[in-house]
C-alpha cells in the first residue's frame, strides 16, 4: 500500500530487491544501467520505484556494452540531489497528487479501461475511455466495408473513443477519433488485457 497526499493506493512493483534476513545491512534495489544513457528521468524512475516499494537504498551497476564498469550505492533519499540529475521530490509529489485527483474525478465508469496518454514533447495529458473500442474490435476479421457499416450503425467510427473532461494542462476531446498511429497500440492493449483475463 502506498499513500500519496490524501490518497491511498494498492500498487504492484517489479523492482529487484536484495535482502538477507540475518544481515544487519538494509535491503537494496538493484539496477543495471549504462551511465551514458542515464538521465534525470532515469533517476526519477529509480527513485519512484524505491519510494513506492519502501526500499531505503539503491545499488546501481554501471556497464558499457555489457561489460561492468563499476557500482554506486546510494540512499534512496539522496537520489534527488545527485548533480546534473537534480529534481524536487516535493514538486513530484504535488504534481502526482494533482494527476491522481484528476483521474479519480474523471475515471467514473465501472468495469471500464482508461488510457492515459502523454505524447513526447507535449505537456498535456489525454485520458480516453476505451469502452467504445467494442466498435473497433467488432470490425476485426470483417471487410473494411462491413466494419465501416457496423460503425455507422453504432453512430460512430470503428476507432472512436470517449475522452473525459480535462483538468488544467489536459485536453478535452468529446467524441474523439483515435489517430491512426494509435490503432495498433490500442488493439495490442486490448489483446493483452483479454489474455490476462482469460488466464
Amino acid at each position: 500500500r502506498f499513500q500519496l497526499g490524501s490518497m491511498r493506493m494498492l500498487l504492484g512493483s517489479d523492482v529487484l530487491v536484495l535482502d538477507h534476513p540475518s544481515s544487519a545491512q538494509p535491503c537494496v534495489s538493484l539496477y543495471v544501467r549504462d551511465p551514458e544513457a542515464m538521465s534525470r528521468c532515469g533517476f526519477l524512475d529509480v527513485w519512484l520505484d524505491n519510494v513506492i516499494a519502501s526500499v531505503p537504498h539503491v545499488l546501481m551497476c554501471w556497464h558499457k556494452d555489457a561489460v561492468i564498469q563499476g557500482y554506486m550505492l546510494k540512499r534512496t533519499q539522496d537520489l534527488p540531489a545527485i548533480s546534473q540529475f537534480e529534481f524536487s521530490p516535493e514538486r513530484i509529489e504535488r504534481c502526482g497528487s494533482q494527476v491522481l485527483k484528476w483521474l479519480h474525478t474523471n475515471c467514473t465508469s465501472e468495469a471500464s479501461t482508461y488510457w492515459l496518454l502523454k505524447e513526447r514533447g507535449d505537456e498535456r495529458l489525454q485520458l480516453y475511455n476505451l469502452s467504445a473500442l467494442h466498435q473497433f474490435t467488432a470490425g476485426l476479421g470483417k471487410s473494411s466495408a462491413d466494419a465501416q457499416s457496423s460503425a455507422d450503425s453504432c453512430g460512430g467510427s470503428a476507432d472512436s473513443v470517449d475522452a473525459t473532461d480535462s483538468a488544467p494542462g489536459t485536453t478535452r476531446a468529446g467524441q474523439a477519433r483515435v489517430p491512426e498511429r494509435f490503432a495498433f497500440p490500442v488493439a495490442m492493449l486490448c489483446i493483452r488485457a483479454a489474455a490476462r483475463l482469460s488466464m
